[in-house]
């Protein structure tokens, strides 16, 4: 059994590798699958792909969403600069012990613009807006008792002002995880958004594609007191390879402290955020804020509300 599961890390994680050195900028569309959309992923720097314990495993890494108890649903909303929105909506249910489906859409989208030119800077009278958005199908099965392994299938779509200029495609996630046991070490891969090109206008573009592996463990772990500390690396097709760490506190399961870092970013560095899980008639409800700085762009706030029943 030891040598399945290794091998089929080996199998995940030689794509990886494959990549590592591959750096294609500026040829990729789509951006908006590549942002983060979990207020608690965000706040502890997206270091998750080994330890994500909710739906929003759908978008992070696959293999993960078997953790989600019967039914698990999760809502977040983004606010960005320039008049520009994101929400995530998920909804996951075991349909045996060893097996989860979900449903999930992402959606970036703007509020509607005025059009200005140079010889007209205060309006032309006319107006546009744009929205992207993604649905995603996903299964997640145990392969073995520690070895999960899951996949989802995509429909992606484009469209820009005003849904003048369209452009629909199809993408695929696969993603592993492995729990050891031992202290709450996890190990996990995802591969995001595989799939053809997309054609925008008259020029056709890759989806972004990125590579991902992580590892989580348990620093401190009591009835009352928890610790997790968590780091990944992140190899976008488009870029150079980025890293993350996070810290995760949380006093009884109840209350949440989480704070994480991205190495090698262009504008995101660090992150914070808090956290609160009550139970209310059999219904857990989860509430989570975070707050990332980017450097010289405005801040970033996410909200994500969850409810596992």
């Amino acid at each position: 059994m030891f040598k399945i599961i290794i091998t089929l890390l080996i199998i995940l994680l030689l794509p990886v590798y494959v990549f590592a050195g591959y750096n294609k900028p500026g040829g990729t569309i789509g951006q908006f699958m590549a942002v983060g959309i979990s207020a608690r992923a965000a706040s502890l720097g997206e270091a998750i792909i080994a330890n994500v314990n909710d739906i929003s495993a759908i978008y992070y890494n696959p293999g993960a969403m078997i953790n989600i108890e019967n039914w698990d649903a999760l809502f977040t909303h983004t606010w960005y600069p320039a008049d520009v929105s994101m929400a995530f909506m998920g909804l996951g249910r075991h349909i045996s012990q060893n097996q989860v489906v979900a449903l999930s859409i992402t959606s970036l989208y703007t509020d509607e613009m005025v059009v200005r030119t140079q010889l007209q800077p205060e309006g032309t009278g006319e107006t546009f807006y744009c929205v992207n958005y993604m649905a995603a199908l996903g299964f997640s099965s145990y392969l073995t008792d520690r070895f999960s392994f899951g996949v989802n299938a995509k429909f992606i779509h484009l469209g820009y002002w005003s849904g003048k200029f369209n452009s629909n495609s199809w993408g695929i996630d696969v993603g592993a995880l492995f729990r050891s046991g031992i202290q709450g070490l996890n190990i996990g891969v995802a591969i995001n958004n595989l799939g053809p090109d997309i054609k925008v206008i008259n020029e056709s573009y890759n989806i972004t594609t990125s590579f991902n592996a992580g590892i989580s463990a348990d620093i401190l772990k009591s009835d009352y007191h928890n610790l997790s500390v968590m780091t990944s690396w992140n190899k976008p097709e488009s870029g150079e390879e980025k890293a993350a760490l996070g810290f995760e506190y949380d006093f009884k399961k109840f209350l949440f402290a989480r704070s994480g870092y991205k190495f090698n970013h262009d504008t995101e560095s660090w992150s914070f955020g808090i956290g609160m899980m009550q139970s209310i008639n059999k219904v857990k409800i989860t509430a989570d804020y975070s707050y990332s700085d980017f450097n010289v762009l405005p801040d970033i706030q996410r909200i994500s509300i969850g409810f596992i029943f």
